[in-house]
């Protein structure tokens, strides 16, 4: 795979607008609010200003959220994820046992989009899809794992188990048997 300037063998960045559900249930739901928000102002005697100002919020800001990133980026080194702007995760390279590229239900297997803990994958950090890689890798004291949401899932595998020098990934029986997913330790 090809290197880019700064050394990456794979990168990627998605935006939380790119979810359909957050696509078409924001906007609505917001303009839905500030209506009523406005309405009851108005009611009030609010002065226009303040009305402009609740209804340029009331649309600004979630517009601003659905803008928010996750970039994802893999090197010979680590494996770097920065999620919606607060989250950000290192994972040194000689620390991945596993990369499965996996689909998922985000709702009933991870809870929603976002950063998440979830029992079957770990940490879940995800803005879009139903895609990912599932990373298995040594923590501190224990075994961990975390689930890493990708358009391009595919590819992103093939870039960790390039980097982490892990062989090609065939979906074993035992994968197979527990939707995609390896067990750990597999």
């Amino acid at each position: 795979m090809p290197k880019t300037q700064d050394g990456a063998i794979y990168q990627e960045t998605q935006r939380l607008h790119q979810n359909a559900v957050v696509r078409y249930l924001v906007p609505v739901s917001s303009l839905s609010s500030v209506i009523l928000v406005v309405a009851v102002m108005t009611a009030s005697g609010q002065s226009a200003g303040m009305l402009a100002l609740v209804f340029a919020l009331g649309l600004g800001l979630p517009i601003g959220l659905m803008q928010l990133p996750m970039f994802t980026t893999v090197t010979e080194r680590e494996i770097r994820v920065w999620a919606l702007v607060f989250f950000r995760v290192v994972v040194p390279i000689e620390r991945v046992s596993d990369a499965r590229a996996v689909k998922y239900n985000p709702l009933t297997d991870c809870g929603g989009w976002g950063v998440r803990i979830s029992r079957k994958f770990g940490w879940v950090l995800n803005v879009s899809g139903d895609r990912g890689v599932h990373v298995h890798y040594a923590g501190c004291d224990k075994n961990k794992s975390m689930l890493i949401g990708s358009l391009r899932s595919d590819e992103l595998e093939r870039a960790i188990r390039l980097a982490a020098d892990l062989p090609d990934a065939e979906l074993s029986q035992d994968a197979a048997a527990h939707d995609g997913v390896p067990p750990i330790g597999a």
